[in-house]
């Protein structure tokens, strides 16, 4: 959440930007911490996932 935060920052910085150059780079920069964000908010669900399936798995193998 908070780069995907970020990198809408930096698109918006960007159309205020002085030069092409800097323009680019900072759309760079957002375009990087867009997918930097995206893998980890799928690496962290992917995550709970696995654990809510492991502890459902455990919470039932001593009712049997």
């Amino acid at each position: 959440m908070p780069l995907g935060v970020a990198s809408l920052v930096m698109t918006i910085m960007a159309k205020d930007a002085p030069t092409e150059e800097e323009s680019a780079k900072k759309l760079k920069t957002a375009k990087i911490c867009n997918i930097i964000g995206t893998i980890g908010g799928v690496v962290i669900y992917a995550l709970y996932i696995f654990l809510m399936v492991v502890g459902m798995l455990l919470g039932d193998g001593g009712a049997a």
